[in-house]
């Protein structure tokens, strides 16, 4: 280790972004925009890293890995809440379908029936008319029975 190169380079202890301040915008021009586009310096952390002990950024360091454990956890358990909360809409869903379904077949049967009603009684009035023509021995035309004629 006695034989490494010496080389010249600035201070290492020397505080690289000591001119930041909490209201300058070094994100927007200056010679740290580029650092700050690549994510590598954020204000905040970078003011920290020159003001804390490292005892406090390691507390501040676990800390955030808590609340980060502690969200991840929060995450599954919504993630599950919105599954299971997916399922059970689809269940009712289904329901529903059934029930309109059924609902719809049974209005449908009671309209026939109606309709199958309506036929028969059609049918019997036919019926009625005919026996009427064939009783007063006139053989009008249909029209003078439906009232759209008069009779000479």
């Amino acid at each position: 280790m006695t034989r490494l190169k010496v080389t010249k380079v600035e201070d290492p202890l020397m505080p690289r972004w000591s001119a930041i301040a909490g209201s300058s915008q070094f994100w927007t021009e200056g010679p740290l925009s580029g650092e700050y586009l690549r994510e590598a310096l954020h204000p905040a952390l970078a003011k920290q890293v020159y003001e804390c002990s490292s005892e406090e950024l390691m507390n501040r360091a676990n800390k955030s890995a808590i609340r980060v454990y502690d969200v991840g956890q929060l995450v599954r358990s919504k993630h599950e809440r919105i599954l299971t909360l997916r399922a059970t809409s689809k269940e009712l869903k289904g329901r529903a379908d059934q029930d309109l379904v059924a609902a719809a077949e049974s209005h449908a049967k009671e309209l026939e029936g109606n309709v199958n009603r309506l036929q028969g009684k059609l049918e019997s009035l036919k019926t009625q008319r005919r026996g009427l023509r064939k009783r007063s021995g006139s053989y009008a035309p249909t029209s003078m029975w439906l009232g759209t004629t008069k009779p000479v």
